[in-house]
């Protein structure tokens, strides 16, 4: 049950900053279907962004942990590297959904785009954990 916790986290998450962003007025000029990150850029929608993939990310790792105390050993007797790699995927994808989730896009973010300016380290820090 855990991991259809997880998954309803974070699509629960989703769907509500998407809502908030929506009602508040913060979707940029025609767009119906934006990326996920410019949903957390601006407030209300940017804590519950921050809070939501934080509450994901510590049922991401939960479902990692309890995937290697239970099944590690035994698969990585016949596949020591696959079972190596699937381990650090696990982790490194619990940093990017918590990185991506505590370090939004700046709330000035499409406005920069727009204007060609440079981005910030905090937008840039945001998309290097989207990534991972």
């Amino acid at each position: 049950t855990l991991p259809f916790m997880g998954s309803l986290a974070g699509i629960g998450t989703i769907l509500a900053i998407y809502l908030i962003t929506e009602r508040s007025g913060h979707l940029p000029f025609g767009v119906m279907t934006p990326p996920i990150s410019l949903l957390g850029c601006k407030s209300p929608e940017h804590k519950v962004y921050q809070l939501g993939f934080a509450l994901t990310a510590a049922m991401l790792f939960l479902c990692v942990d309890i995937w290697k105390q239970r099944f590690y050993t035994r698969i990585s007797l016949e596949h020591p590297s696959a079972s190596w790699v699937a381990l650090a995927g696990g982790y490194a994808a619990c940093i990017g959904v918590l990185g991506q989730g505590l370090v939004t896009l700046e709330e000035d973010f499409v406005e920069r785009v727009e204007a060609g300016r440079q981005l910030t380290w905090q937008g840039i820090s945001h998309q290097l954990l989207a990534a991972v």
